[in-house]
């Protein structure tokens, strides 16, 4: 039997600094979203939480799928190349 961890729509937070520059566009939704709802949802505790509680089942396979950052800067898409090389 093959074991898989599924992970989704992670998030990563919190947001680097974001200047007025980088909301042009669907940025500006994205932001207002995640300031005004989403930015206590998956906090970096919580996520270590979960992360270190899927590791314990020993899976065969992780599956991470969804959204890893919230905008998409440049300095979220680094972070979530390091938390995934994290992950392993």
């Amino acid at each position: 039997m093959i074991t898989l961890a599924h992970i989704s729509d992670i998030h990563l937070s919190p947001l680097p600094q974001v200047h007025l520059s980088d909301l042009v566009g669907k940025r500006i939704t994205g932001f207002l979203n995640w300031k005004l709802k989403r930015h206590g949802e998956m906090n970096v505790d919580t996520l270590a939480r979960l992360v270190s509680h899927m590791q314990e089942q020993k899976a065969d396979f992780t599956a991470v799928t969804g959204d890893l950052t919230n905008l998409a800067l440049k300095a979220e898409v680094a972070r979530a190349g390091q938390w995934l090389q994290a992950l392993g």
